[in-house]
């Protein structure tokens, strides 16, 4: 008897034990894959970049240097989610996005800003607005983690749910005044729509996530995936590389060089090819999702 307790030990009692990997639950697999996906991408582009940066001459330092801080960023808490599935625990609840998302998606808009004011010089006035985009971007997310917050982790059950809907009207409110700040500074016209479509599907995302949770009996059979923790952070991993990918295939090239009428039409390509793929994906996501 004594003997088969011991056979059941763990294997850190014997000394020269090798440990077995890690396996990946099958229903964590596809929020991984999203998430090495995004690591892999924001490193490229981050060589990318600095590769460039070093070569040629560059018209906007400014908003490439944002975009740079956007990867940079992106990169350390991609780094910091893959470890975190080694816990193993399905349908973990990422809050730590929302912290990412502070930084790397505000610098994505300070990049977006720049755009448009370069190649000049911003004035007084200009680095007003950008204390203001600082303080939108920071309160839109600090908003979407209180609502974003599953019932099971406890947090944030304090702030009732009528609370949380007015939240969201808030942060709604701060993106549309953060997106007409930066339109009004007339960043290329190829760059608006996926800055601003891009930036935006979180908050759709976020506001669905928020119905499904908080008004359960009323709920459609659409909104179904969002009542699932696994399925919403695919989404959040999937819209959190695609969009910073997105935004940077069509400004980064506008910061080293001034865009030809050709170059132009070129990047209006590229602009819609990002935007119907990017669509494409969600519906696959959303296809995907078995309750």
């Amino acid at each position: 008897m004594n003997s088969d307790i011991l056979l059941l030990q763990p294997s850190a009692t014997k000394p020269d034990a090798v440990r077995s990997p890690v396996v990946q639950p099958p229903r964590l697999r596809g929020r991984y894959r999203h998430d090495l996906a995004a690591l892999i991408l924001h490193m490229i582009a981050t060589a990318v970049i600095i590769a460039c940066w070093t070569e040629y001459p560059v018209l906007k330092p400014k908003a490439l240097a944002a975009f740079l801080a956007q990867e940079a960023i992106a990169i350390v808490a991609h780094v910091y989610y893959l470890f975190q599935y080694r816990r193993n625990i399905p349908d973990w609840w990422n809050e730590t996005k929302w912290l990412e998302y502070s930084f790397s998606a505000t610098a994505g808009t300070i990049g977006t800003f720049f755009a448009g004011v370069e190649p000049g010089s911003a004035d007084a006035g200009q680095y007003v607005l950008i204390v203001i985009l600082l303080a939108l971007g920071f309160t839109q997310q600090r908003i979407g983690h209180i609502i974003d917050a599953p019932p099971e982790s406890n947090k944030f059950d304090r702030v009732r749910h009528h609370y949380k809907f007015i939240l969201f009207a808030v942060a709604f409110i701060f993106q549309v005044i953060e997106n007409a700040i930066v339109i009004y500074q007339d960043p290329p016209s190829f760059i608006v729509p996926v800055y601003v479509i891009m930036w935006s599907l979180f908050g759709i995302h976020a506001g669905f996530r928020l119905y499904a949770i908080t008004m359960d009996h009323f709920s459609s059979s659409f909104l179904r995936p969002w009542k699932s923790t696994y399925w919403t952070e695919m989404v959040y991993s999937y819209l959190g590389w695609t969009a910073k990918i997105a935004v940077l295939l069509v400004a980064v090239p506008d910061t080293f060089v001034h865009l030809s009428t050709s170059e132009t039409g070129v990047m209006y390509g590229v602009m819609a090819v990002l935007l119907l793929s990017t669509f494409a994906g969600l519906i696959i996501i959303y296809r995907s999702y078995k309750s």
